[in-house]
């Protein structure tokens, strides 16, 4: 059975080591897209299981990323967790207008992470 796929989506290099380096731990396969245009295009092509996705970033900004991905019919299941700095409630209620099951507000606690990815992705 393949390993279930964790796309990071995240322009903040260290951040995206420091999840790497959890989600492999975990058992799952690892995505990596630095900007929201390499985010979509590694959405088409790796199907990933579960999205953890920054708002601010190059174009698109994870708001547009999670707008494009709730308008595929194939991504509508896709849990997407929204990791940002960005506290504002506007962006906040917007993500979850989007469908975003979660957000979490950097600096994230990793456990929190791990529990939220276990929870929608329970490994067999």
């Amino acid at each position: 059975m393949d390993k279930q796929k964790v796309l990071i989506v995240d322009d903040e290099r260290d951040m995206v080591e420091v999840l790497l380096g959890r989600i492999e731990r975990l058992g799952y396969e690892s995505i990596v897209a630095y900007d929201g245009k390499e985010a979509l295009e590694k959405i088409e092509t790796e199907n990933p299981d579960l999205i953890l996705l920054d708002i601010a970033m190059p174009e698109p900004d994870g708001i547009g990323v999670l707008c494009w991905v709730r308008k595929q019919i194939k991504s509508m299941d896709t849990p997407v967790i929204v990791l940002s700095a960005n506290s504002e409630t506007e962006t906040m209620s917007r993500a979850q207008e989007l469908g975003s099951i979660d957000y979490l507000i950097k600096p994230v606690k990793l456990t929190e992470v791990e529990a939220i990815i276990k929870k929608w992705l329970p490994q067999a």
